[in-house]
């Protein structure tokens, strides 16, 4: 068994200090146990955010280990099964009740299911981060923190690049095998499949938690029936045994639960985690040694297939953060011309600065004429799509959703359509400040950043 998992066991279902309020052990403290333990890739799948996965990276790289990237979202626990037109109305329904609801303990349990979502490509990436994105901005509280919740819908509409994986026994399947369900079971479990095809894989985890053992097995038997994958998930979220009391006191002083002789209790007097639940970062001797104690029904060749799902999983997984910048597109936009369409939006904007004040009449032609040596300079560059996009995303900030936005920062403030866009604030003919400091002919094709 030892040579099999240093052979082909991938770290799947990961959990770094970025998982608020549940995670304890850093990104670079699990690239470093990833590498000492000969794990040739590690996963980062934190709960409800992508804020890790950068700087885990960046820390695997420096291990010479692989990065996987992913996140353990909160999906809305109602039905998965059934039309998906249906589904998607009573989502949008779902969305408005929930959105801002003060969720009780009771709640937590009863109307969020957790559900892996690991990234293949850019595609999947950039379809996490949308799901991300709604989540976070849609969100529901539970003791006055967010808790980003995704509709089935809206992972089933995204699902183009990603891989599943069933994750931990706070999902759906869990609770339907606690009630012994074994239809409605297996009908998730085939409306999952419909999405996600061979990318889809049922997650066997080994740890001393009640439901766990028939859990297990009742994925196992779906796993053979169904011809779906298997894989061990470590639900890893800190590093050693002696570090479970430091989590339970990250989750005490995050939600205010009691803490009772090492127990994390609700208000209910329902044990949220206890240390002995054996979630931490396993090393491929740990792994045997809980395989052996917490096998339950399970056999030895349901053992390997579930080992050999992970290096299936890190195998599909080729995205990178490299490939996002070596591939870099504009943004596109909505117009037909966008030289001309950003050359009418500094026109308007110069307009509104002298109608403001901000501008005297008697200086609009020498700004016409700045603006217009910036605009050929900016067009010259394939840019000005981006500066429409950044324009489109400051005013509707400010017009729309009354954000806060900054003057502006850094060179950025030394372009005069930057200020006639209302990007920046500061007049750079007026304080004498430098376009080409923000961008000229001997920078070459680098990007500008337009910060704001």
């Amino acid at each position: 068994m030892i040579d099999l998992i240093k052979q082909h066991f991938v770290p799947i279902h990961m959990h770094s200090d970025h998982s608020l309020g549940d995670g304890a052990q850093r990104v670079e403290d699990m690239a470093a146990t990833a590498a000492r333990y000969g794990y040739k890739a590690c996963s980062l799948t934190d709960h409800g955010t992508m804020t890790g996965l950068y700087p885990f990276e960046r820390a695997c790289v420096e291990q010479g280990v692989r990065p996987l990237h992913g996140c353990e979202v909160y999906l809305d626990q109602t039905t998965t099964s059934g039309d998906i037109a249906e589904i998607r109305k009573r989502d949008l329904e779902l969305r408005k009740i929930n959105k801002g609801k003060e969720w009780t303990d009771k709640d937590r349990t009863q109307n969020r299911s957790h559900l892996v979502l690991l990234t293949k490509n850019d595609i999947g990436f950039r379809n996490l981060t949308l799901l991300n994105n709604l989540a976070i901005r849609d969100r529901a509280l539970i003791r006055q923190k967010a808790i980003p919740l995704v509709m089935w819908s809206e992972v089933a509409d995204r699902s183009e690049g990603l891989i599943a994986s069933t994750a931990c026994v706070a999902s759906k399947l869990s609770a339907l095998c606690i009630k012994d369900n074994a239809y409605a079971f297996t009908r998730e479990i085939q409306a999952m499949h419909e999405v996600f095809g061979e990318d889809l894989f049922l997650e066997l985890q080994l740890n001393s938690l009640p439901i766990q053992k028939k859990y297990n097995s009742w994925l196992r038997d779906a796993a053979r029936a169904m011809s779906i994958n298997l894989v061990l998930g470590l639900d890893a979220h800190y590093q050693r045994p002696q570090d479970g009391l430091l989590r339970q006191i990250v989750i005490a002083s995050m939600y205010k639960f009691n803490l009772d002789k090492g127990q994390m209790i609700d208000d209910s007097g329902t044990i949220i985690v206890d240390p002995e639940w054996e979630v931490w970062f396993k090393s491929p001797e740990e792994i045997v040694e809980s395989w052996n104690k917490h096998r339950g029904e399970l056999k030895d060749e349901d053992f390997v297939d579930a080992i050999e799902g992970t290096a299936k999983i890190a195998e599909r997984c080729k995205f990178s953060f490299k490939s996002l910048v070596t591939g870099y597109k504009m943004p596109a936009v909505n117009v037909d011309n966008p030289d001309q369409y950003l050359r009418d939006l500094v026109r308007a904007g110069l307009q509104t600065r002298i109608e403001q004040g901000f501008i005297k009449e008697h200086q609009a032609e020498a700004y016409a004429t700045r603006a217009k040596r910036e605009l050929i300079e900016i067009a010259s560059k394939g840019y000005s799509s981006y500066f429409i996009a950044t324009y489109q995303a400051v005013n509707q900030s400010k017009s729309e959703f009354g954000a806060l936005v900054g003057p502006g920062r850094g060179s950025a403030a030394g372009s005069l359509v930057n200020f006639a866009l209302g990007i920046t604030s500061p007049d750079p003919i007026r304080f004498g400040l430098s376009f080409e400091r923000f961008m000229n002919p001997a920078r070459g094709k680098i990007v500008a950043d337009l910060g704001v």
